[in-house]
């Protein structure tokens, strides 16, 4: 079979699946069963390691979600990878990466769910890697040693089942398992990017645009939320627990919004505005309402999914040139379907009126503003509203009305340049952002929660939006040279708040130190002077010996004289042969 056939039976298998999984999914939900298929593999101590299969309407959703994601993705790729080398070889991590969460997503024992979660870590870690440079290699080295911290802890929880006599998640409801519980609960922060595991979703960028429409929309990075979600019954009833990841979503998504408002590359943008989303899924989960964590993170991988697609064809567009400093003026001209496209993935991110985003993050904010919760996080959720709006609105405005700056050269504009594969990606996933979230809003009442606010709460997340308008013209004057931002706390933001110094770099020099130390003290001191040392000054000294005593014959004689005699005196005291 040729090539095309092959990539075009695949694009066709994962559009049928997830149109499948979307109507079974609407079956599960008007009934509201659940289904388990379970097959059992093998016995251990005991203890037997089934292989189990849930079927209800959150996974059959989740699975639909990322096999259409992954068609509009792949067909993208056909383009934007068309004069790669290895193109091919993408098709099939890309191919890999979608089996390893659909595994994941599909089964709730903690043994059969390390194939797919540790999958995704490692084909992550490849694909980051991709281009093979010095940048994707350091990209991929955090990206993996960070995923690799929520391995070793799923890796300690199954140790920890063991005791129980079940690798089953669904059964972890008694206080003894709470430990465990807590030990899950930290290894989907490590996946989902919480602070102060964040440094690494940025670096990733340094994979293929397609690769990041895919892995930061529906898959990698929300693995982490769906596996919180997941656990929410055995977690949520810790108020201290909740109170902690309530802190941490806050802190994530106010730092990724102030991070994305003065950050200079295109893709980087776009990847902490996914933080300040991950972010705000969390703050849902902790405030009591796992099922709008799911429901907005549905609606964020259609959004996200679309406004990759189209961040990735105006690079293609600016000459793979990524710096918002030297994007052309009336980029939009160059690409109007991509740019309508962003328009609309950027307006449901914020969360703007009757599109996707603002059925999920308005029924967030509102949970945020009547519960009873921190001062903190009631703050932190208006600023990162208003960063939200800020950070987009300023994408925007740099896609279609940025110029060049004087120090870079001028770039001859290219009307109608879109790629013909990538208009219909658009097309689909702008379809979906725009009716999906109205749809599930109006289709199931699992996802309503009454709410009693006042007309202040109310028309807060509108005001912290129009706040974010204005910041967004601030950081744009600033942007021609107006308006002047110091130095020190702009290298602050920009370097995450210096977060990748800390976690990655930071941490590296705080083992390395010690280590250093004792390698150049032990190996390379007293135990070299007794082993690798000592031989060589022996032999050293051994050669010299025999060149002294090769330039005199009459030494020789003499050495080989004495030698005899202490040989014969030796053997005198001991054999009585010469007494």
């Amino acid at each position: 079979m040729p090539l095309n056939n092959i990539k075009l039976y695949n694009l066709t298998s994962f559009l049928m699946t997830s149109f499948v999984m979307l109507t079974f999914s609407l079956i599960y939900l008007s009934s509201l069963n659940t289904t388990l298929l379970s097959f059992e593999m093998t016995t251990v101590s005991s203890t037997s390691t089934d292989f189990i299969i849930v079927l209800d309407f959150m996974s059959l959703t989740f699975v639909s979600l990322v096999f259409f994601i992954a068609t509009a993705v792949m067909i993208y790729a056909q383009d934007y990878m068309f004069s790669d080398p290895n193109k091919n070889r993408l098709s099939g991590l890309l191919t890999l990466f979608i089996l390893s969460m659909a595994t994941f997503i599909t089964t709730p024992n903690i043994m059969t769910m390390l194939l797919g979660w540790d999958g995704l870590g490692v084909i992550s870690f490849v694909l980051v890697l991709y281009y093979n440079n010095h940048q994707s290699t350091s990209a991929a080295m955090i990206t993996g040693l960070t995923n690799r911290i929520g391995d070793i802890l799923i890796l300690f929880s199954i140790g920890m089942s063991l005791k129980g006599g079940h690798w089953d998640l669904s059964s972890l409801n008694n206080f003894s398992q709470t430990s465990l519980s807590l030990i899950l609960l930290i290894a989907a922060c490590t996946k989902s990017a919480q602070f102060p595991f964040s440094a690494w979703l940025p670096q990733a960028m340094a994979a293929p645009t397609p690769v990041s429409a895919l892995v930061h929309s529906s898959t990698l990075v929300t693995a982490g939320v769906y596996l919180m979600v997941r656990l929410s019954t055995q977690f949520l009833p810790c108020e201290k627990w909740m109170s902690f990841l309530l802190f941490l979503s806050t802190v994530t998504s106010v730092m990724a919004g102030t991070c994305a408002l003065v950050e200079t590359d295109l893709k980087k943008i776009v990847a902490l505005s996914t933080l300040s989303q991950l972010g705000l899924m969390v703050m849902g989960l902790s405030l009591g309402a796992p099922l709008l964590a799911f429901f907005h993170l549905v609606t964020h991988a259609l959004s996200k999914s679309l406004l990759f697609i189209s961040i990735g064809t105006f690079i293609s567009v600016n000459q793979s040139g990524q710096d918002t400093r030297n994007i052309k003026a009336n980029l939009w001209a160059s690409s109007p379907s991509s740019f309508v496209g962003a328009t609309l993935a950027s307006f449901s991110l914020c969360g703007a009126p009757f599109i996707t985003g603002f059925y999920s993050k308005d029924l967030i904010l509102e949970t945020l503003w009547q519960s009873s919760s921190s001062m903190l996080a009631f703050i932190g959720g208006g600023i990162s509203t208003a960063l939200t709006s800020a950070y987009s609105i300023k994408l925007l405005l740099l896609c279609s009305e940025a110029t060049p700056s004087s120090e870079s050269k001028p770039l001859r504009l290219i009307k109608n340049s879109e790629m013909k594969f990538s208009k219909l990606p658009v097309l689909f996933l702008s379809s979906a952002s725009l009716f999906s979230g109205f749809f599930l809003n109006k289709t199931s009442a699992i996802f309503y929660t009454p709410l009693l606010l006042s007309a202040e709460h109310k028309y807060l997340t509108s005001t912290m939006l129009l706040m974010g308008w204005f910041l967004a013209q601030a950081e744009s004057q600033k942007l021609i040279g107006t308006i002047s931002l110091n130095p020190g706390t702009h290298h602050f933001l920009h370097s995450m708040c210096f977060l990748e110094m800390i976690t990655t770099q930071g941490i590296m020099k705080l083992v390395k130190t010690p280590l250093y130390y004792a390698f150049k003290s032990m190996e390379q001191g007293w135990i070299e002077k007794i082993t690798y040392s000592a031989v060589k000054d022996l032999l050293t000294y051994t050669m010299k010996l025999n060149t002294v005593l090769a330039t005199v014959p009459s030494l020789i004689y003499l050495v080989q004289a004495m030698a005899l005699c202490m040989v014969v005196t030796i053997m005198s005291k001991e054999a009585p042969f010469f007494q």
